[in-house]
């Protein structure tokens, strides 16, 4: 069956009660029960059983939580990297009228956005919120969505520390899916200048599968100095653990946009922490069940960016990472 759909999830309140009042008491405020148990839908991107998507729904929860939201019923959803169980998800959210939707990633943010001017929502793991039609601006989104930043363009900045730990890299590939991203062109104009400002050979390859994906290393390979990028979009993050093993056949050096690949075998990666923007992002859709207006909080871009990289996944490929970046990588895996 195409797209898993997860239980609905029923979270039983804490109620702090002060002397014989009727309100729950959270630490350092208070809130008045609501005359109706309040609906959240959550559409996330890869399946059910990925752990680590899954870690993004109980920080979404987490969030939801501190702000005194413990009496929720909560409906997750997966695509799989599918943007059309994107759109049926987010019509499912909208015929249940729920009072916030939580969208990861682009094709979740925007079916809920095609699918309702109504009801506020909540984004996160999207790389520019304007040109996707989300936001007016990121100090004033207007409309009824606001929500959080991820990566955006760093195809220098990859290409850069992917050349650290392999010196002999002159050409690389950006494995994209044009399904997940909206901004192809805009994307892979940035990515060949990027490579021409350092003296690499940087082209884009448009995927729609692991056939495709198969097929672009295959090429690479066919010449010396070959690496590859994983662009940050819902497709490579979906299929990452694919993606690693394909890399491991083709033995090619790859920069990953989730340090999620590096801790399960990648190379090395550049990213901002998911797990914590999501708990960001349930604090937010807190606040609006409290009654603030998406509008009237500005879209927010990450500040922070963590280096994770894999030394045996380095050894495998007979490379060695630097002193210095060995010193400033915040995750290390060995």
């Amino acid at each position: 069956m195409p797209g898993y759909v997860a239980p609905t999830l029923t979270i039983a309140r804490r109620r702090f009660l002060a002397g014989a009042g009727a309100l729950a008491v959270m630490p350092g405020r208070v809130i008045a029960q609501p005359a109706r148990q309040r609906r959240v839908g959550i559409m996330l991107g890869s399946h059910a059983g990925d752990p680590v998507v899954q870690s993004f729904a109980t920080a979404i929860v987490e969030g939801l939580a501190a702000e005194g939201w413990t009496d929720l019923d909560v409906t997750t959803r997966f695509n799989e990297a599918n943007p059309a169980l994107s759109a049926q998800f987010a019509a499912e959210f909208v015929a249940a009228a729920v009072d916030v939707i939580v969208a990861a990633a682009p094709p979740n943010a925007i079916a809920a956005a095609r699918a309702t001017s109504v009801i506020p929502i909540v984004f996160f793991a999207v790389g520019d919120p304007i040109s996707d039609g989300l936001v007016q601006s990121f100090a004033r989104p207007g409309g009824n969505a606001t929500g959080f930043t991820k990566e955006g363009q760093l195809g220098g900045k990859y290409l850069d520390l992917l050349r650290g730990v392999y010196p002999g890299l002159t050409r690389a590939v950006m494995i994209y899916n044009p399904d997940i991203v909206s901004t192809e062109e805009r994307i892979e104009q940035t990515f060949i200048e990027a490579g021409a400002a350092l003296g690499i050979e940087a082209y884009p390859a448009q995927v729609h599968n692991l056939a495709d994906v198969d097929a672009a290393f295959d090429d690479l390979t066919t010449r010396p100095g070959g690496g590859a990028i994983m662009a940050s979009d819902n497709f490579t993050f979906s299929y990452r653990s694919e993606i690693l093993e394909l890399v491991d056949r083709y033995r090619i050096p790859a920069m990953h946009p989730q340090l999620e690949s590096v801790t399960e075998g990648g190379l090395i990666s550049y990213s901002v922490d998911r797990v914590a923007i999501a708990r960001s992002a349930g604090v937010l859709a807190g606040r609006i069940l409290d009654g603030a207006r998406p509008q009237d909080f500005p879209v927010e871009s990450p500040s922070r960016f963590l280096l994770a990289i894999n030394i045996s996944a380095a050894a495998r490929l007979g490379l060695t990472f630097p002193l210095e970046m060995l010193a400033t990588a915040d995750i290390v895996v060995d």
